[in-house]
């Protein structure tokens, strides 16, 4: 299991729905991945604090959403040699 998460939601901000998933003991460990179009550093700091395991600002090309696409699946969902999905750090 996998959550990307954009920042700018219409009803609640991103931040608030990363909150709630890690104040939630059944959703502590998920990885959330951030993917919005905010390149604010204030944005990513806050993110991270927050609990996020990644943070990327979005893509405009197709090639290169393609490429994210395919690393975020061999990274958080193919699982490794360990049998885990999650990377070590």
């Amino acid at each position: 299991c996998l959550v990307i998460l954009d920042l700018n939601l219409p009803r609640k901000s991103g931040m608030e729905v990363l909150e709630w998933i890690r104040e939630q003991a059944q959703f502590r460990s998920l990885p959330v991945l951030i993917y919005t179009s905010s390149g604010q550093e204030h944005d990513h700091v806050k993110a991270k604090a927050l609990g996020a395991n990644g943070y990327e600002i979005k893509r405009t090309r197709m090639p290169e959403i393609v490429t994210w696409v395919r690393d975020v699946m061999n990274r958080w969902l193919v699982p490794n040699e360990s049998g885990s999905a999650r990377p070590d750090g």
